[in-house]
């Protein structure tokens, strides 16, 4: 039986944390709980390593 292959859309937070995500909704959420209250930078990729958000 063939292994499922998952698209993820990933994140990196200030270059240190990095995490993968079903979609960019709990992506996004990652964000607000975790960057955005320190400000910290981030960027969300999507599926295919293209930059889909960033701050």
């Amino acid at each position: 039986m063939p292994s499922e292959v998952r698209l993820m859309f990933k994140v990196e937070i200030n270059d240190a944390f990095k995490g993968n995500f079903n979609s960019w909704m709990e992506a996004m959420e990652e964000v607000e709980k975790w960057a955005r209250p320190h400000r910290l930078s981030w960027v969300v990729y999507d599926p295919h390593g293209r930059i889909w958000a960033r701050s």
